[in-house]
């Protein structure tokens, strides 16, 4: 099995990186382009867009990890969770695609990622025979961790270092213990850490491409869908919730910033703890490496919830969590990177 998943994430990064070499040129002459503005970290104009690139290495691990021996009800369980979560987060990535070529207002955006949730909600309870509270719980998982990874999407290789490691323990955490019918998911994962691999060289450290909205909204989608199906096939909500945790962490804190200072909090800024880190000098790859390294650290602490230990570490290991995501929140200050703004809180 491990074979076949490493299998499915070199096809991924493979075809990743010869989809992005052949979409560049492309985009380029459409005018495609990301403009710097006043929330950018890059001062040149760079190809939007490229995360397209990433559903054509996802689709093609998909079709190889599918290959993989499953047994009984574990065949169809498997097949119907890969393609709810691939359908769910190439709908999402449309979305994004639209929003990268036209522009689509922030209503509308909710709107649809909204949308797409509840109905992806709807369908997990029809397959899995779940309390229809669950439908409304998806639809927010959906709406938060896209627009979460959304806004964490401001660093040279912040989101294709991050998903290395989401995808990656993922797909760990899908194969531990009785995988069954969760080998889908560890395929799927496995195809989004290499997907996001393949991706890399062209981001990092040196931009050549962003991901743009459709490669952060297909990101964040899978990560809110596999979440999902990780929770209903028994696994620990701390230990699903491990790698995401950095990024809820930074956005929530940023934006009850923003919210205290009267800002809108759609609007672009440099508030982002990554983004004050690269202000005050550090590289790009040094901050996407402390968050990636944050996400990491994480799931290593969510091993005990995986491998079934008791409550008591349990709770130590999400304390240990919480200071961890803590001291990434305070470390601006101890750096002596600006502030955010002046006379504003900290």
């Amino acid at each position: 099995m491990t074979g076949g998943l490493v299998a499915a994430g070199l096809t991924a990064a493979v075809v990743t990186a010869l989809a992005l070499a052949a979409l560049l040129p492309l985009l380029r002459r459409a005018g495609v382009v990301d403009v710097p503005v006043g929330r950018s970290l890059h001062d040149g104009p760079v190809a939007r867009g490229a995360g397209l690139a990433l559903v054509p290495g996802l689709l093609a691990a998909t079709a190889a990890g599918l290959l993989l021996p499953a047994t009984g009800a574990g065949v169809l369980d498997a097949t119907l969770g890969v393609l709810a979560v691939v359908a769910g987060t190439l709908a999402l990535a449309t979305v994004g695609l639209l929003d990268d070529l036209y522009g689509i207002s922030v209503a509308a955006r909710l709107a649809l990622q909204l949308g797409v949730g509840l109905a992806l909600g709807v369908a997990a309870v029809a397959v899995s025979g779940r309390s229809a509270a669950w439908v409304p719980l998806v639809g927010l998982v959906v709406l938060v961790v896209v627009n979460v990874t959304n806004f964490m999407d401001g660093a040279n290789g912040l989101l294709g270092l991050h998903g290395l490691v989401t995808g990656g323990w993922y797909a760990v955490l899908a194969v531990v213990g009785d995988g069954g019918p969760l080998i889908g998911a560890a395929v799927v994962a496995a195809g989004l850490a290499g997907a996001a691999a393949g991706f890399l060289p062209f981001n990092a450290p040196r931009a050549r491409a962003f991901l743009g909205d459709v490669g952060s909204y297909l990101l964040g989608a899978a990560w809110a869908l596999l979440g999902v199906w990780l929770l209903l096939g028994g696994r620990p909500v701390e230990a699903v919730a491990a790698p995401l945790l950095v990024f809820l962490a930074d956005t929530a804190y940023t934006l009850q910033l923003r919210l205290r200072a009267g800002h809108r909090w759609y609007e672009p800024h440099k508030l982002h703890v990554y983004q004050r880190l690269v202000t005050a000098g550090w590289p790009h790859l040094r901050a996407a490496g402390l968050v990636a390294g944050v996400a990491a650290l994480c799931a290593l602490l969510a091993v005990p919830a995986a491998a079934g230990a008791p409550a008591g570490a349990r709770l130590l290991a999400v304390a240990a969590m919480g200071t961890l995501c803590v001291a990434y929140l305070r470390l601006p200050v101890w750096v002596g990177a600006p502030a955010p703004w002046r006379g504003g809180p900290r």
